[in-house]
């Protein structure tokens, strides 16, 4: 189990249903412009699941920050099965330091050490706005690249996206990131080091398990 430091500032955790209306409201109200709004009933199902993920400031009792994962049964028609890491948000007051980051790792740590998956190679994308660089630079630092630039969407095509920014175009302009498999090392790497963070707190299964954790590392990262 991770250390526990007697009074950290956050915890991360996966949301649970109970939760579901106040990680709805969190995400959405008011409304981002950057980021698709998904129905109540997929957040449900996706705590149900245990793909929707929350940081929660101690100190004020509340959520801060949150991000899902998607499952391939929920992909576009059309689109490959990919996971996707989405729906990240932090609270301003909040910002600055390393949430995004944080809770990222915890969820992709949580797919790629789970039981079911340990030691498979996971296919993650993402969406990143063309005018919206505060997430790609941290999505890149997690290690995604980019797989494909300028993708437009018709915002009246999907559901969510009608009060998402748009081009003269009247289209929705993002760049589509992949998390290689040579970056699940790193992740893996992140992940053992923030064990040790007198800061933050990991309420996940793939961290209840550090020696496990450290084996699926192993395992992924031979030879690096």
């Amino acid at each position: 189990m991770q250390s526990e430091a007697p009074n950290p500032d956050y915890v991360i955790k996966a949301a649970t249903e109970a939760e579901a209306g106040d990680v709805h409201e969190f995400l959405y109200s008011p409304r981002h412009p950057a980021l698709r709004v998904r129905p109540l009933e997929d957040i449900e199902e996706m705590t149900r699941k245990g793909l929707l993920f929350v940081v929660w400031a101690a100190a004020e009792n509340r959520i801060v920050g949150a991000c899902y994962l998607s499952d391939p049964g929920q992909a576009e028609p059309g689109e490959p099965p990919n996971w996707e890491l989405g729906g990240a948000r932090v609270d301003a007051a909040h910002r600055g330091r390393n949430l995004f980051f944080a809770i990222a790792i915890g969820a992709l740590t949580q797919l790629v050490a789970s039981d079911e998956t340990a030691g498979r190679e996971i296919p993650v994308m993402g969406h990143v706005l063309r005018g919206n660089p505060a997430p790609r630079r941290t999505m890149q630092k997690l290690g995604f690249e980019i797989e494909r630039e300028d993708e437009s969407f018709d915002p009246d095509g999907y559901p969510g996206l009608e009060h998402m920014e748009v081009g003269e175009d009247g289209l929705i302009h993002a760049d589509i990131l992949r998390l290689p498999e040579a970056a699940l090392c790193g992740i893996l790497d992140a992940a053992v080091t923030l064990l040790e963070s007198p800061e933050i707190r990991f309420k996940l299964r793939a961290f209840e398990r550090p020696e496990y954790l450290r084996e699926v590392r192993a395992e992924i990262c031979q030879g690096e």
